[in-house]
């Protein structure tokens, strides 16, 4: 009974960010999206990281996927994010830590490892708002060591 009424709360928190467009800011309760996108790059060879998280804040996870390119090197990194946010009372801010994991179908039998291939820590005020900042460390090959990537963000529309 819990779990249905879980489920029913997620269902009507989601249906008024669409349809009341009602900020994510007053939608902290239940599951909600967030989607940010990296500022202040040149438009030709800068970073452009893309993030598209869902928040569930009574288990505090973040689930989503981000995707990080640049125009002067060959990077393209799209990564599946998994990972936890925690508001720090003192700021009020709110930190995500998140790892990535390439898009990869996992045979039947699940006996697969796929090393990460991103690490997000994203911080913003509680109202999700605004002094958004992220250091994204990505992988383009899938091994070897991580690139870091130190970006501000700016909200941007879900569901594109």
């Amino acid at each position: 009974m819990i779990k249905m009424k879980r489920i029913i709360g997620t269902l009507v928190t989601i249906v008024a960010v669409l349809m009341f467009n009602i900020a994510p800011a007053m939608a902290q309760e239940g599951l909600f999206p967030i989607c940010y996108q990296s500022v202040n790059q040149p438009p030709i060879g800068g970073y452009q990281l893309d993030l598209n998280l869902l928040i569930d804040s009574a288990d505090t996870t973040v689930t989503g996927t981000a995707d990080i390119v640049n125009g002067s090197i060959p990077v393209d990194v799209k990564s599946d994010i998994k990972g936890t946010y925690s508001i720090i009372a003192s700021g009020p801010y709110v930190v995500i830590n998140a790892k990535g994991y390439p898009e990869v179908k996992i045979p039947p039998n699940g006996e697969l490892y796929i090393p990460p291939n991103a690490e997000l820590h994203l911080s913003f005020d509680s109202g999700f708002n605004s002094d958004s900042h992220a250091v994204y460390e990505y992988r383009s090959e899938g091994t070897g060591p991580y690139t870091t990537v130190d970006l501000p963000m700016a909200p941007t529309a879900c569901f594109k």
